[in-house]
C-alpha cells in the first residue's frame, strides 16, 4: 500500500481535491467531515483537528489541520492506487480547474454581470 500526503489551502481547491481523490479511488468520502473541515476553519482557528473521511482495509483518507498552520489541510492518503505524483496531479487538476471557471466568469458578457 502507498501513502501520499499535500498541504492543501482550506478553500474550493481543497474540496476539487477531495472530489478527485473520491473520483480516483471510487469511494465516497464523509461529507459530515468535509463540511467539518470548512466550518471549523471559519469557527476554530487555534485547536489541532483529524478528520477521517474514509477508512476501509485497502483504503484510507485522513485530513490533519494543526495549530500553527490553521488555513491549510494535510490530506494523508494510504492506497495501492494513489502514489505521492498521483495525488499531487489531482490537487494540481483541481487548481486548474478552478482558474478556468475564474476565467469564464470573467469573459461573460458585461450585460450579465
Amino acid at each position: 500500500m502507498k501513502r501520499a500526503s499535500i498541504l492543501a489551502t482550506i478553500d474550493e481547491r481543497l474540496r476539487r481535491t477531495l472530489f478527485g481523490l473520491r473520483c480516483v479511488l471510487d469511494v465516497n468520502l464523509s461529507s459530515k467531515q468535509i463540511e467539518s473541515i470548512f466550518a471549523d476553519a471559519q469557527d476554530d482557528q487555534v485547536s489541532a483537528k483529524h478528520y477521517t473521511l474514509y477508512s476501509n482495509g485497502n483504503v484510507e483518507v485522513q485530513v490533519r489541520v494543526y495549530e500553527y498552520e490553521p488555513e491549510s489541510a494535510h490530506i494523508e492518503v494510504q492506497s495501492k492506487n494513489v502514489s505521492q505524483k498521483r495525488l499531487e496531479r489531482i490537487h494540481a487538476d483541481a487548481e486548474y480547474d478552478m482558474i478556468r471557471q475564474w476565467r469564464s466568469i470573467d469573459t461573460e458578457i458585461p450585460s450579465q454581470r
